[in-house]
């Protein structure tokens, strides 16, 4: 089945084509009116896309603000393997529309939040949709705290939940401690936020440092894991750290 226009042109393309439209009339009366009705459903998702993409490049920092496909560096087929993977994703609308999740894992210091700031990139250009990203200790940390604050659990974790516009897409990097499992508790409200976005079809983008699946039920619950890797794009980044290359080559 061929795909529509509408499909195939960049979201950013037809914001500017709406914007272009807008200026060209916003000296007149009735702006409102001679705008269509997709072009004011278009710029007003690029208000709501544009604030929280403003968000997410303030969060990653400098570090991971320009990082995108293009400027990742590949050195073996396996990088180019994965990136692709990622590139077909980014393409294809219903992957999101259908919950379908992203699980990088492998080498600390194999470029995974690169590659998925690269990923949030290209979802913003093509579709207009940004992922709200958090830190895994920053977000066990915090349901933590509102949970022994005395809040309802349920609202605790709700703000990962219940409003897509919001949270769209949820990016977690890394939510394993550096050695061990998760505790049970941290297991539980864990499970709480995969399950419930697992089954509203909202998906969710994770990294992780672990060398295989046995390993990722084991320290963050196969209950989530198993929710996760439902559908999910997963593929190893199992070459050597960037890190360490760049340390060996001074």
């Amino acid at each position: 089945m061929a795909m529509t226009t509408e499909a195939t042109e960049r979201f950013i393309d037809r914001v500017k084509a709406a914007q272009q439209k807008f200026n060209e009339i916003k000296t007149e009366r009735g702006i409102a009116g001679r705008l269509d009705e997709t072009d004011r459903e278009v710029l007003s998702q690029w208000h709501v896309t544009n604030i929280a993409w403003k968000w997410l490049r303030k969060d990653r920092g400098k570090r991971y603000d320009g990082c995108t496909f293009d400027n990742y560096q590949i050195t073996n087929s396996k990088q180019q393997k994965v990136v692709d993977k990622l590139r077909e994703y980014a393409a294809d609308r219903s992957n999101i529309e259908n919950g379908r999740g992203v699980l990088l894992f492998g080498t600390k210091g194999a470029g995974k939040d690169h590659l998925l700031m690269a990923l949030a990139h290209a979802m913003v250009g093509i579709h207009g949709l940004c992922p709200h990203w958090i830190n895994g200790v920053t977000l066990h940390n915090d349901l933590k705290k509102r949970d022994f604050d005395g809040e309802d659990n349920s609202a605790s974790v709700g703000r990962f939940t219940t409003k897509p516009e919001k949270t769209p897409i949820l990016w977690v990097s890394d939510p394993l401690p550096p050695s061990g499992a998760l505790s049970e508790y941290q297991q539980r409200l864990f499970f709480e936020i995969i399950d419930r976005r697992y089954s509203d079809m909202r998906p969710t983008w994770m990294t992780m440092n672990i060398e295989n699946g046995s390993e990722a039920e084991a320290r963050l619950g196969a209950q989530a894991v198993d929710r996760l890797c439902h559908g999910a794009l997963v593929l190893a980044c199992d070459w050597e750290s960037y890190r360490k290359v760049g340390e060996a080559s001074r």
